[in-house]
């Protein structure tokens, strides 16, 4: 299972599809959002001044499960130009 966050090991499930869990989706799709709100600079200022939503390392682990899920080379590039903005 790839998930991203310090409890990712805390989350357990048996049989993904009778909860239809598809936990790759879950993080391309949380990427894709990213991606599409970065566009906007308010939107990545307000995310570096919340501590609760951004963390680098957060993000680097996600590009990580990227390139697992084998997500297409602008999507990952996009999602790190976002990390970087965010970073700033």
């Amino acid at each position: 299972m790839l998930q991203v966050g310090p409890k990712k090991k805390n989350l357990r499930v048996k049989n993904f599809e009778e909860f239809q869990f598809r936990p790759r989706e879950l993080v391309a799709n949380i990427c894709h959002i990213y991606i599409h709100l970065g566009e906007d600079d308010s939107f990545c200022r307000a995310v570096s001044r919340d501590g609760r939503s951004y963390s680098h390392a957060l993000f680097e682990q996600a590009e990580q499960v990227l390139c697992k899920i084998h997500a297409s080379a602008d999507t990952i590039s996009s999602f790190s130009e976002i990390g970087l903005k965010i970073q700033v």
